[in-house]
């Protein structure tokens, strides 16, 4: 009994206060690591780790594979992590949870114990619903501490990177012992308040010469076609009997695509490593000034022409929004928006559409071509 009591002591002091990867044969650089805790749903977790670490394998990543695994998970899943998918689990205590009221997220504050894998350069810390599709391996040239936002404010835990330190894991450990302060309880709201860094702007200084460029063409374009409207018509426009059906067909798909094209361009030429309120502003500010283009060019209406633009912000506030209490809320709050969203999108593009056709049958407003 005595020795039994020695062993279980000897067990939970290394499960909390450090990990030993030495005996795991460690063969890699760096590491993707997932947790597993032991919940009502442990079966759940089991599928999902196992198609996480098959999808990472067909990739052939250059890192390890680590599962931190509570205690009380079912022994012959772990074995079969180990034996058939070439994990490396590593069994630990249930981080405490001081904060009341958290009860669905209680045990994923066990993601801490990533930062006690010091055998190891780099660390990508997952969620089990995690899939990858392509290797991602330039996630290791991460620096100290990279989140995925989810929103403006708050980074997401789904997916991180961290240079692990024993020094970090005590202190959060200490952290949490003295009560720091978390909005929601869990590990992200943890996080995000240690963290804080992270959220602020002298972060992105050096990205700041990138969004200026880009910031001055949108608005000398904005700036350049409201000044030109007065005098498009005169330079553009000529009196004409009779116009081809032919031609109005071209003129409303040239149209119809220069909107489009005005809500892609500035997704795809904004830089993804800026912070979301910079990069999201610099979007509506591009989406803005070439629509202006269409807006001018076309003499079409103002508002229905940003109604995208409209919907695209509602749909970031709500999917911002905080006060969801579980995953399928938002996701039902999203869907009621979307379908709302539609209808007035459905609206905005046939006034869009009659207005062009009044304006191209009308015989001043029909374009010069050549």
């Amino acid at each position: 009994m005595r020795v039994m009591v020695v062993m279980v002591g000897v067990v939970q002091a290394t499960a909390f206060y450090g990990v030993n990867l030495k005996h795991k044969n460690k063969e890699h650089r760096n590491a993707y690591a997932t947790v597993y805790m032991g919940t009502p749903r442990d079966y759940e977790f089991y599928v999902a780790t196992r198609v996480l670490i098959r999808s990472l394998i067909r990739l052939q990543v250059d890192a390890d594979l680590i599962v931190i695994a509570s205690l009380d998970v079912p022994l012959r899943w772990l074995r079969a992590l180990e034996e058939e998918d070439g994990a490396k689990v590593l069994r630990v205590e249930n981080v405490n949870n001081p904060y009341k009221g958290q009860q669905r997220f209680k045990l994923t504050l066990n993601k801490l114990y990533a930062w006690r894998l010091v055998d190891y350069d780099g660390v990508v810390m997952l969620d089990a619903d995690n899939l990858f599709l392509h290797k991602t391996d330039e996630l290791f040239q991460c620096g100290q501490f990279c989140a995925v936002f989810i929103n403006p404010c708050i980074f997401h835990t789904g997916l991180f990177v961290l240079q692990p330190s024993l020094d970090v894991f005590k202190d959060m450990i200490h952290q949490l012992e003295t009560g720091k302060a978390n909005p929601d309880g869990a590990d992200q709201g943890f996080t995000g308040a240690y963290f804080p860094d992270l959220l602020d702007q002298p972060k992105y200084a050096a990205e700041m010469p990138i969004v200026m460029t880009p910031s001055v063409i949108f608005l000398g374009i904005i700036t350049m076609t409201r000044l030109a409207r007065p005098s498009i018509s005169k330079l553009c426009y000529r009196n004409t009997d009779k116009s081809s059906s032919l031609m109005q067909t071209g003129l409303k798909f040239i149209a119809i695509w220069s909107i489009i094209v005005a809500y892609i361009v500035p997704f795809a030429i904004i830089p993804r490593t800026i912070h979301p309120l910079v990069g999201w502003t610099l979007y509506f500010l591009g989406s803005v000034a070439l629509s202006s283009v269409a807006i001018n060019s076309f003499l079409l209406p103002v508002v229905p022409i940003l109604v995208p633009l409209i919907g695209v912000l509602g749909s970031l506030l709500v999917m911002a929004c905080p006060w969801y209490p579980y995953g399928v809320t938002r996701a039902l709050a999203v869907f009621g928006y979307a379908f709302c969203y539609a209808l007035i999108a459905w609206g905005s593009m046939v006034k869009v559409t009659a207005r062009l056709q009044v304006s191209l049958e009308k015989r001043t407003n029909f374009p010069k071509i050549g």
